[in-house]
């Protein structure tokens, strides 16, 4: 195979993990797909819309989906994180929500950083997705409408 030349390639740098802070995010994709168990997820690709950074790194989220055979508690989990990530990002949640939502919805949330698998150096950000306040409605439809 001959020489394969590529412009601009000394240019391209790795996308860099940001550091442990508050930022503007926007959710640019969901996808409903599997887990590698089979269990229905959806995985969001989030952007940062304002940072210092060049190149900020992307960060990727998994809402993991109730699924026949969960315990109680896990489904209660689940539902609870679905709520905490809608809450986060404006999207209307009344018992459930509407995935052709997620992509454009934005929210200002905190980063952390992770490291997986441990001990590897492969860092990348996480969300952090705050508890829903006692006070915000039952039947949430923006972050902005909240009490």
């Amino acid at each position: 195979m001959g020489f394969i030349k590529l412009d601009n390639a000394n240019d391209v740098s790795e996308a860099v993990t940001l550091p442990e802070d508050v930022y503007d995010l926007l959710c640019e994709s969901a996808e409903e797909t599997e887990s590698r168990n089979g269990k229905p997820m959806i995985n969001v690709r989030i952007s940062v819309k304002t940072t210092k950074v060049k190149n900020p790194a992307p960060v990727y989220h998994m809402i993991t989906m109730v699924a026949p055979g969960d315990e109680p508690r896990t489904k209660e989990f689940k539902i609870l994180m679905m709520k905490r990530f809608c809450y986060a990002f404006g999207i209307p949640f009344d018992n459930g929500f509407a995935v052709e939502d997620i992509p454009g919805s934005t929210g200002k949330i905190a980063l952390s950083i992770e490291e997986y698998p441990e001990g590897s150096g492969n860092k990348s950000n996480r969300l952090v997705l705050a508890k829903v306040p006692e006070n915000a409605r039952k039947v949430m439809h923006r972050q902005s409408d909240a009490i």
